[in-house]
């Protein structure tokens, strides 16, 4: 039998492992990595680190679910909101997906990540101006991330293209 094997470009393959890399490390900044403390907590961080792990094998409907669930188990997580923005933007529904990293953002105004990926949702929308203030509020909240400066620098340097999808 013929097997094809498919080609995975370099880019890919390192834009596949900083995916991951950054999914992981916004979860456990989160603090979900089973460090927190309470049987509800713990609860909800199992189940946001499952989700992740669907998320990465491409189960978005999964991880989906999983995420919600920790949401109702703990209101409180700032993971459970950005981790479901994450999904259903790879779902396609990037207006909820804006919606959950803003929720991420009303629960801990300090938890970076759901600034990056709000903002990175917004240009995808061709919202970029709506992407710069997002920035600028998390620059606010956290003046001494570095991260979420240069991308808005970076973002400043863009033209503007201001219609939604």
């Amino acid at each position: 039998a013929l097997q094809v094997k498919p080609r995975v470009s370099q880019t890919l393959i390192m834009r596949g492992f900083a995916t991951r890399w950054l999914l992981l490390v916004a979860l456990s900044g989160a603090g979900v990595v089973l460090s927190s403390s309470g049987c509800a907590a713990e609860r909800a961080g199992r189940l946001i680190n499952e989700a992740g792990n669907k998320h990465l094998a491409g189960d978005q409907e999964g991880a989906l679910r999983l995420y919600e669930e920790a949401a109702r188990i703990d209101p409180t997580q700032p993971a459970a909101p950005y981790g479901k923005g994450l999904a259903l933007r790879a779902m396609g529904r990037t207006g909820e997906a804006m919606d959950a990293f803003r929720e991420s953002i009303r629960i801990d105004p300090r938890f970076r990540y759901a600034y990056t990926e709000l903002a990175r949702t917004q240009v995808e929308r061709k919202l970029q101006r709506e992407a710069i203030e997002t920035l600028e509020r998390g620059r606010r909240a956290i003046p001494s991330d570095g991260e979420i400066q240069v991308q808005l620098e970076h973002l400043k340097g863009l033209p503007f293209a201001e219609t939604a999808k």
